[in-house]
């Protein structure tokens, strides 16, 4: 075995017993995601206030989804690169059936509560499963890429990134000069983020792992991060004139390195980090109880007469995450992973067939 082969095999079992500062990065972006559509809801009850808001539709823009895609891709290094047949089995199935019960989830909940306060009318029926049901595109997303990543997993690297690029070139051409209803789709946010953010996080996993276990190196990245995003904010300012937009990609490089390395010292260095990275474990539960939560605690501030939306945007973010994580341990202590995991059709045929043969054989 070569020594690439002997670090890769390494890193991929560090991977699979969870990596605390990769997980606490992803704690904390979920945190932030749930923020930012608490702050959708919160604005409907009233005006938020104009600091937080910047700072969560501006400052943060650039960091949430990008470094949850990388995170992802992150993660799905190794797994992504094993035989088709596994790949279909522990990835495919399993995100093909949360878009399946999940949307037929939210299109129920849609009829009983206001599930999405600040969109008017309700997701029809003729729109079920090509068109996601808000929330449920990022799922969307992960399958796609995941497919994409898995197809040109074989290739050398170069080609990887020549392919990946092309496609991702040809999504923009689409999303720019095809239909509206591709333009105003999920799809857009591919090309803009999801699918280089992911693929960087990929095709640099191991790199990843490995240098920011050294404590140096998460100096470095803070550094650098800070750094890069200041000069990429500069030069955007500078451009601004000229109609020129730089892609969210972009600003989420330096976004990026600067989280992973504050996620690596903090892990290093900050008693109750341990919460966070629990929570990084559980963000796909999170990412798909979170809205209901949003719904109902958007409800009962209704209900109140609250009219300030900065103090609805603090109580319902609050309130969202907090009912996501018990909804998370009362489904595993019911043992309702059918939620999150299809049902095993195999397993259930086989008990059948033995209990079949046993009741025969009497």
């Amino acid at each position: 075995m070569s020594n690439h082969d002997s670090t890769s095999a390494h890193l991929e079992r560090k991977v699979n017993k969870r990596v605390e500062w990769l997980d606490l990065a992803r704690g904390a972006t979920i945190i932030l995601v749930v923020f930012l559509h608490s702050s959708h809801t919160a604005s409907v009850i009233g005006p938020i206030n104009e600091t937080v808001r910047w700072l969560n539709t501006n400052l943060l823009l650039d960091l949430r989804m990008p470094l949850f895609f990388f995170c992802s891709g992150v993660l799905g290094y190794w797994g992504l690169r094993k035989p088709w047949r596994t790949v279909a089995v522990s990835r495919f199935r399993v995100l093909i059936w949360i878009i399946f019960a999940w949307t037929l989830i939210s299109f129920g909940l849609e009829r009983l509560i206001d599930l999405y306060p600040q969109y008017d009318g309700l997701h029809h029926w003729s729109r079920l499963f090509w068109d996601p049901i808000s929330n449920l595109w990022f799922v969307y997303a992960i399958l796609i890429i995941s497919l994409i990543i898995r197809l040109v997993s074989s290739f050398r690297r170069r080609h990887q990134v020549s392919i990946v690029a092309g496609i991702n070139i040809g999504l923009m051409i689409l999303v720019q000069f095809g239909p509206t209803v591709i333009a105003n789709s999920f799809v857009q946010q591919l090309p803009d983020y999801a699918l280089l953010s992911f693929f960087t996080g990929y095709l640099f996993a191991p790199n990843v792992v490995s240098s920011l276990e050294r404590l140096r190196n998460a100096f470095v990245s803070f550094g650098i991060g800070v750094t890069c995003w200041f000069a990429v904010n500069l030069i955007d300012t500078l451009i601004a004139t000229t109609n020129v937009n730089l892609i969210r990609f972009i600003y989420s490089i330096p976004m990026i390195f600067m989280a992973l390395g504050l996620a690596r010292l903090i892990c290093e260095w900050t008693w109750g980090a341990n919460k966070l990275s629990w929570l990084g474990k559980r963000t796909l539960e999170v990412f798909l109880f979170h809205q209901i939560f949003i719904a109902v605690g958007f409800a009962m501030l209704v209900e109140l007469g609250i009219t300030s939306g900065t103090l609805a945007l603090f109580f319902i973010s609050g309130f969202a995450l907090c009912g996501s994580i018990l909804a998370e341990r009362i489904t595993k202590y019911l043992g309702l992973s059918i939620l999150f995991q299809p049902p095993a059709i195999q397993g259930w045929a086989r008990k059948f067939s033995l209990q079949l043969k046993s009741h025969e054989a009497r």
